[in-house]
């Protein structure tokens, strides 16, 4: 019996461990991602991203956001939306889809 509890402590700090080092990594990459706004031509491809993404509904809009900028499982969106995490990944993919059509379109530009 102790040694099957002394293994049942270990694996949950093993876990929790695992989980704050992911968390830091995720914050520690966000905070990088803000750093390099500072180059203009990432900034503009940025904004033009932010931009494309505030035009979708925004069930999608969610999706989108929880997936990339959360690290979420489609299951965990699911939830978090009430929904199926089937009907998440149809929502991502749809997202996807609609910023692949916004973001394609050829810049119209006129030469004298």
């Amino acid at each position: 019996m102790v040694p099957w509890l002394y293994r049942v402590a270990w694996n949950l700090a093993q876990t929790e461990r695992l989980a704050n080092r992911r968390r830091r990594s995720r914050e520690r990459h966000a905070a990088a991602g803000e750093a390099v706004q500072d180059d203009p031509l990432e900034r503009l491809i940025a904004d033009e991203v932010l931009t494309s993404l505030l035009r979708l509904d925004n069930p999608l809009r969610e999706v989108v956001t929880a997936r990339i900028w959360g690290g979420l499982t489609f299951d965990e969106i699911g939830k978090l939306c009430g929904t199926s995490g089937a009907t998440a990944l149809r929502r991502y993919r749809d997202a996807l889809e609609q910023l692949h059509r916004i973001l394609s379109v050829p810049c119209t530009t006129t030469n004298p």
